[in-house]
């Protein structure tokens, strides 16, 4: 009805659902800001791990707010925010007018298939490549990705590339060696995702499970890693938060530690109250802070930082790993 029109919104029946969801971003972006707070100077001041949002936001405004324009820099900009423009918009009235042309294939393309706002093209059955290549589900026409990659540090994307090869190859040796039976009848959701059955899809199913063992086990371990790799850090930051740290330590700092040690507090307190409001056990609840409130965002502001790309997709579904400690098997109303 908002997106349509025709009939009046009952606001109070949205109200609560409208309230639940805005309280739970509040919570976790509470915790989420304040654990970048302190691992702000260790990132940016040691690691100099560099953020290419930042980076190409930063260059924006440096362009954009310079008094003298340097032709060298003023005129690449200039071209490729045209055609960022340019592109934006022939997307964006292809979505909304039925009558524009549809130049990029966006609403439907060579094999069939749809675009997604964003760009995101999953493949459908009878696709060229989808037919001879297992692990081929689908792509992006999004320019905006591309330009991110570029400015990603050349080790980083060196390493993808390498990795992303080695499991396209895995993948083709493991359906030879009788896995993903039924794939190529299937289209790029169900091979990712596992829609039409665990086994046929070589995101969810044996033998490799690469998407368990990337956002359970990878998560698991870079959260690992960058705590260890802190430790010195944190325990400076421990000490000036108890007034013992170096001087001009804080210099630099939105806040002092002492402050940004509390905010995280009060922010897992705030997290956990809201938590047992919405019906969670204390067991449950912890575990939502630990994995969904710590572990991921670290994980998932790191990888960030350093390639660019959004590493935890569907956020909400992968924290839920910890429940099975508490139930093993699904709870029968759920």
């Amino acid at each position: 009805m908002i997106a349509t029109g025709g009939a009046a919104t009952d606001w109070g029946a949205w109200s609560g659902s409208i309230a639940f969801w805005s309280l739970y971003l509040l919570v976790f972006f509470a915790l989420g800001s304040s654990l970048m707070l302190l691992f702000r100077r260790r990132w940016l001041d040691v690691e100099k791990v560099p953020f290419p949002h930042i980076m190409a936001v930063s260059e924006i405004i440096n362009t954009i707010g310079s008094e003298k324009k340097e032709g060298k820099l003023w005129w690449p900009f200039a071209l490729g925010l045209a055609i960022g423009l340019i592109f934006e918009l022939q997307v964006m009235f292809t979505n909304l007018f039925a009558w524009w042309p549809d130049l990029f294939a966006w609403r439907t393309g060579l094999s069939g298939e749809t675009t997604s706002f964003v760009g995101c093209v999953c493949i459908q059955i009878g696709d060229p490549l989808g037919s001879i290549l297992v692990r081929w589900g689908g792509y992006t026409k999004n320019l905006l990705p591309m330009a991110i990659y570029y400015l990603a540090p050349l080790s980083v994307s060196f390493t993808v590339t390498i990795v992303t090869l080695f499991m396209f190859i895995a993948d083709q040796i493991a359906y030879y060696m009788g896995y993903y039976t039924g794939i190529f009848q299937m289209g790029g959701g169900c091979r990712i995702l596992g829609w039409g059955g665990m086994t046929t899809s070589y995101g969810m199913g044996p033998p490799f499970y690469w998407i368990f063992t990337t956002m359970i086990g990878g998560t698991l371990a870079m959260s690992a890693m960058i705590i260890f790799h802190s430790r010195s850090y944190l325990m400076e930051t421990i000490r000036a938060a108890r007034g013992r740290g170096a001087p001009g330590m804080e210099a630099n700092e939105a806040f002092s530690y002492r402050t940004i040690y509390i905010m995280i507090g009060a922010s897992i307190v705030l997290m956990l109250a809201f938590l047992f409001s919405a019906g969670l056990s204390v067991g449950t609840a912890l575990a939502v802070v630990i994995v969904q409130g710590i572990i991921n965002t670290l994980a998932g502001v790191y990888v960030m930082g350093l390639s660019g790309s959004a590493y935890l997709h569907e956020r909400a579904l992968w924290p839920s790993w910890p429940l099975r400690l508490f139930w093993p098997s699904a709870p029968q109303a759920y």
